[in-house]
Parts: structure tokens; C-alpha cells; sequence
């Protein structure tokens, strides 16, 4: 019986496409409220003065055989930044071997923002007196 034989060829990976893998996993990481910097927009007297939108906040960079990663997150208050990285690290690391077929050589974490928890409507104070 004949060797059944394999056709060659390479692949290649666009960047956006180990980014949108390294967004999707993060976002599913306890501690981590949301990837990228959330919009601003200015404005005075009703006229716009500048208007930046959200970013990605992914930046891959992928060769043949390996790929680095920039990703900053906004976290949730009272979370252990540490903690945090480590798990993304360890899970974004472990999608793109598995899914790209890249060696992860760095993640670099930028913490651009932290969600702070929602605060209770102050509770109103009866000015009425109990006779």
C-alpha cells in the first residue's frame, strides 16, 4: 500500500486575526472589564472639539513561528493586577499555540482604566419629625 502524500505550502496569519483571538479570550478573564480605551468625546457650547474613538487595544505582531502581543485592559476594581496578567497571559498564550500554531513570546499588559464599583442612590433622609 502506498505512503498517502502531503501537499506542501505555508500558511500565513494576518495580525488581526491572533488579536482578535487574544480580545475574545481576555475578555472572558476574571478581573478584566474590557480591552481597549474606552471613547472620549469633547465638546463646548454644543460644537464637537475632538472625538476619539475606541481602540482595539490589541497589537499583534506575527511571524512564521512566533507572535508578541501588546493588549491593555480596563479592570475591575479590587482585583489583583498580577493575578490578572498571569491569567491572561497563561490562556491568550495557550489559544494562539493551539489555534495559529505560534510560540507566544510576550504578552505586554497595559492598564489603562479601572471600573469602579456602581455606588447605591444615596438614600433619602425624612425631614418630617415624629411626634
Amino acid at each position: 500500500m502506498a505512503a498517502k502524500n502531503e501537499v506542501g505550502g505555508s500558511i500565513t496569519m494576518d495580525e488581526d486575526v491572533v488579536a482578535t483571538i487574544a480580545s475574545y479570550l481576555a475578555k472572558s478573564v476574571r478581573g478584566v472589564h474590557s480591552v481597549g480605551i474606552p471613547g472620549l468625546h469633547f465638546a463646548l457650547d454644543g460644537k464637537t472639539i475632538f472625538d476619539i474613538g475606541p481602540t482595539k487595544g490589541v497589537q499583534a505582531e506575527v511571524g512564521t513561528k512566533q507572535a508578541a502581543l501588546d493588549l491593555d485592559i480596563v479592570i475591575d476594581y479590587g482585583c489583583d493586577i498580577h493575578v490578572v496578567a498571569n491569567d491572561l497571559r497563561t490562556q491568550i498564550g495557550g489559544a494562539i499555540q493551539q489555534m495559529a500554531g505560534r510560540d507566544v513570546v510576550e504578552i505586554n499588559i497595559g492598564v489603562v482604566g479601572i471600573e469602579l464599583p456602581k455606588r447605591d442612590a444615596p438614600k433619602k433622609v425624612s425631614t418630617k419629625r415624629v411626634q
